[in-house]
């Protein structure tokens, strides 16, 4: 898409987990009960999709914007703005095509190979500023560059539709898997919510009957982290200031508290790196927006033996907290090993999600 003067989208596009539905059961009265059983609950892989017409019951949208589903790369470029777009190179996973099934408790089977499907790069090019919008990389390479600002819909001091960034990266063939996001400008840089969609909570229906929605829209979505372990963003500011705002602009996102990639970097060459309205008062994390006064703004990061986190500034570095993690990823439910069973639910039949980072 190229346009010598602007490109705007709606901004009113569907939350990416509206779209990216994945693996959800409904709990049995034991672990053998059968799948076609009201209460029978299934041994579950980590599947995800992208649903392209939305579920009437789980009141969600399907995709909206600008998107390749099943492979491919996208290219932007206006002379002026980009604002307000909806960019993914979405990622599905399910069962290998040379998959036979495998009996896990005499009674359900899960297939014997899983595989990823999809992806591509992408390039988003502004002469101007390049304003709001979200973004998902499910894998490949991605690069937005503006030769102004990046930041909300209203401008660098919008903070409450500050570009919002979804990365997975997962593959089953490790010569595939990975995504890395490089964001830049040359003035300053506001970025929102950097988060892996698969451990956020998704719109689901509220019944617990198997039979009362579509698969991934049942009352119990699974959690798993999708990241590779080579999965990098890099954010930077040339002549301005860098703002990470943690998941203050997306509820949904702050929800999992922003777990970054395994690899992060943010730059800011002539100004300040900071968490944008946040501010510490006796040790005591603070935010000059009310409502959220109160929030944990902190940052997580994603395990890896090869992470990186790196922050420079030209001048100062303040205001930002992260939260890192001494867990081995081995010892953390991704794609590769998460599989639901009965005892993974607690006696109310709601799964609550509490992440051990």
């Amino acid at each position: 898409i190229n346009a010598r003067r602007n490109i705007t989208g709606s901004g009113g596009y569907a939350d990416v987990n509206d779209w990216l539905r994945r693996t959800t059961g409904t709990p049995g009265a034991t672990p053998t009960s059968p799948l076609s059983s009201t209460r029978g609950f299934a041994y579950l892989p980590a599947y995800w999709w992208v649903d392209r017409l939305g579920n009437t019951t789980a009141k969600t949208k399907g995709i909206e914007g600008i998107a390749t589903l099943g492979g491919g790369n996208i290219a932007i470029a206006a002379g002026n703005t980009v604002s307000n777009v909806s960019v993914a190179s979405a990622t599905s996973r399910s069962a290998a095509a040379t998959a036979s099934p495998v009996n896990v408790n005499n009674r359900n089977s899960i297939p014997s190979e899983n595989a990823v499907y999809g992806g591509g790069d992408v390039r988003i090019d502004a002469g101007g500023d390049l304003l709001g919008g979200q973004y998902l990389m499910g894998r490949g390479t991605a690069k937005l560059a503006a030769g102004g600002d990046i930041g909300g819909s209203g401008g660098i001091a919008d903070i409450a539709t500050a570009p919002a960034f979804w990365l997975m990266g997962w593959s089953d063939d490790p010569a595939l898997q990975g995504t890395q996001v490089k964001v830049e400008a040359l003035g300053s840089v506001t970025l929102g919510s950097v988060a892996n969609p698969t451990v956020v909570a998704v719109a689901k229906n509220a019944g617990t009957s198997i039979t009362n929605a579509s698969p991934g829209y049942r009352a119990l979505p699974s959690f798993f982290f999708s990241y590779a372990p080579d999965d990098s963003l890099a954010v930077k500011s040339v002549g301005g200031d860098l703002s990470l705002l943690g998941a203050e602009s997306n509820p949904a996102v702050r929800q999992a508290n922003d777990v970054l990639p395994p690899r992060f970097s943010a730059v800011a060459m002539e100004g300040d790196v900071s968490g944008g309205p946040h501010y510490f008062d006796n040790g005591a994390e603070k935010s000059v927006t009310p409502n959220l006064a109160n929030t944990d703004l902190s940052l997580y990061q994603f395990p890896d033996s090869n992470g990186l986190f790196r922050l420079l500034a030209g001048d100062a570095v303040h205001d930002l907290v992260l939260k890192q993690s001494d867990w081995l990823p081995g010892n953390l439910t991704t794609a590769d090993d998460q599989t639901l069973a009965l005892s993974d639910y607690p006696a109310s039949k709601s799964y609550t999600f509490n992440s051990p980072i």
